[in-house]
């Protein structure tokens, strides 16, 4: 019990003291009236000064903790303090990559959204009514639903089969990703079980083939692909940077 104390009394002191160090720093530069030209003043104060005031605080509230839980000895104390500091800061690496995990936002912080590049191999002999833009391409999530592109020029001929290309960008962490062919409106959609992580890892290579999931005619209900149906698709998942 004494080292959980310690632990929420080291995150509250670091907290704290950071806020208290920033707040500090910055009183003090604005009456030193030092430039604060593009936020550097604020950059500084919250930055550079606020991780040692941050450090002092989780350090004093460590050693107050365990003074008052008994532990009054310089020996007794010294030695538990890295103790209680190391398993502070798993607990904080270990709730920042949980939560990063599980947002729900896939953004990275280099302000870009990934996307899905996929290739689509059609049946041999398929020919799509040109330009190969009008087809449509939505990726439908239990978050949002959003089109995709079908690049106009990079279809590719592979013996009797056509291969188009296209993207569709990934906004959300979803357990579920459908991406769904309409070559024309008068035709089936052709739907694709992605099988994607919920926080899909930028991918290098596209991965294997696979076959299309499943096929919606009309306003009926989507039922299973048959082997007839042999649309396929490769994807990969491409982080900004």
């Amino acid at each position: 019990m004494t080292y959980l104390l310690a632990v929420i009394a080291g995150i509250l002191g670091a907290a704290l003291g950071w806020i208290a160090a920033a707040v500090l720093a910055l009183l003090i530069g604005d009456l030193l009236e030092v430039s604060n030209f593009e936020g550097g003043l604020g950059m500084l104060a919250v930055l550079g000064i606020g991780p040692i005031g941050g450090l002092v605080g989780l350090v004093a509230s460590v050693w107050f903790t365990l003074r008052w839980r008994g532990h009054v000895g310089l020996g007794a104390v010294a030695w538990r303090i890295p103790v209680v500091i190391m398993a502070t800061a798993s607990l904080v690496a270990g709730a920042t990559w949980y939560f990063y995990e599980t947002r729900a936002n896939l953004s990275t912080s280099q302000g870009g959204t990934p996307r899905l590049e996929f290739e689509i191999r059609l049946p041999p002999g398929t020919v799509p009514t040109p330009p190969l833009s009008r087809i449509r391409i939505e990726l439908n999530t239990e978050r949002n639903r959003i089109p995709g592109l079908i690049f106009d020029r990079a279809g590719r001929q592979e013996g009797d089969q056509l291969i188009i290309a296209g993207s569709v960008e990934l906004h959300y962490r979803s357990s579920w990703r459908l991406l769904e062919l309409i070559m024309a409106p008068d035709e089936p959609v052709h739907i694709f079980d992605l099988k994607l992580a919920p926080s899909p890892r930028h991918m290098k290579d596209f991965g294997p083939w696979r076959r299309v999931n499943f096929i919606a005619r009309g306003a009926e209900q989507p039922k299973p692909a048959t082997d007839a149906d042999a649309y396929e698709i490769r994807a990969r998942v491409v982080y900004p940077g």
